[in-house]
């Protein structure tokens, strides 16, 4: 009887102290914490000049796009990378047609956006490779227009294109 007290006592007396010794290196030898890539390499943004601004004061950034720069208004609310014209998406050289999506307009209709991707688009200093260009649907374009001002129509004016 005296042998297993003493064992009891023993093996709890051990687990103890490794239990106390175990908190304290804990306690003594922190982990070191990473490095995050902010405190690295800086800041995350880079000051962009405003290229120009549209006829309803949108602020436009000039993006290149394979050696071709193209000034291009900044949505912050898009999902996507890029979006152009029908117009402007023929003038980009180098893209690749990689498929089809589909969009719903202001009203519920369907809509096919083309969807091509390209190898590298830069703005400023900061560059982005295979980025995915979609290629806006004009109808939907035209659709998401309620009214005009000038007589109050449905449909937009002949000279809007221009």
């Amino acid at each position: 009887m005296k042998i297993r007290w003493f064992l009891f006592i023993l093996i709890f007396g051990i687990g103890i102290v490794t239990y106390f010794s175990f908190i304290n290196s804990i306690e003594e030898k922190p982990s070191p914490k990473p490095k995050h890539a902010k405190e690295i390499l800086g800041t995350y943004f880079f000051p962009e000049p405003i290229s120009k601004f549209t006829s309803t004061d949108l602020p436009c950034l000039s993006v290149r796009i394979n050696d071709r720069i193209i000034s291009s208004m900044l949505d912050l609310g898009f999902r996507g990378d890029l979006d152009f014209t029908r117009t402007a998406a023929n003038e980009i050289p180098d893209k690749e047609f990689i498929g089809e999506k589909n969009m719903y307009g202001f009203r519920g209709k369907l809509y096919k956006k083309k969807l091509f991707q390209l190898p590298k688009v830069t703005i400023g200093k900061m560059n982005f490779s295979h980025s995915i260009m979609q290629e806006a649907a004009e109808e939907a374009e035209r659709e998401t227009l309620l009214f005009w001002k000038r007589k109050m129509e449905r449909q937009p004016p002949e000279n809007l294109d221009k």
